[in-house]
């Protein structure tokens, strides 16, 4: 195997690994709130498809062959990706969330505010209801 191949296949580990994470995040603050059970389903469909994607890139590059020194180099875009990077994109989303979420609350606030004129008036025709079967039983 030529330098200029290795090269490409520790280039594209690095960056797998530091995307990968960062995609990781992304999906695991989106999905926060779904119950464990979902959650682990998801991470496990999610770590099927980032190896798949990684053994892919790595048989564009090199025939699918795994040297030891492509790991290193995908634990090393983990790695930078934690230490130096991890913190501010965060931020981004949480920005990004809490802007979205104020676009959102006066849509919310208006269906809210349906839900309860639609609760009230399920609960009038429930009421009239039990009231009409009553008087069918007691006549």
């Amino acid at each position: 195997m030529s330098l200029f191949v290795q090269l490409q296949c520790c280039v594209f580990s690095f960056v797998y690994g530091f995307s990968m994470v960062g995609v990781y995040h992304l999906f695991n603050r989106l999905l926060w709130r779904l119950p464990v059970l979902f959650k682990g389903v998801i991470h496990f469909m999610m770590g099927i498809a980032f190896a798949f994607v990684f053994y892919q890139g790595m048989v564009f590059f090199d025939y699918g062959i795994l040297y030891i020194y492509d790991f290193i180099f995908l634990f090393l875009g983990y790695c930078i990706y934690q230490k130096y990077y991890a913190y501010y994109e965060l931020m981004i989303i949480e920005k990004q969330i809490s802007y979205f979420k104020k676009i959102i609350h006066p849509f919310i606030f208006f269906l809210k505010k349906i839900n309860a004129i639609m609760k009230n008036r399920v609960r009038k025709v429930m009421k009239k209801w039990q009231k009409e079967n009553q008087d069918s039983k007691n006549s």
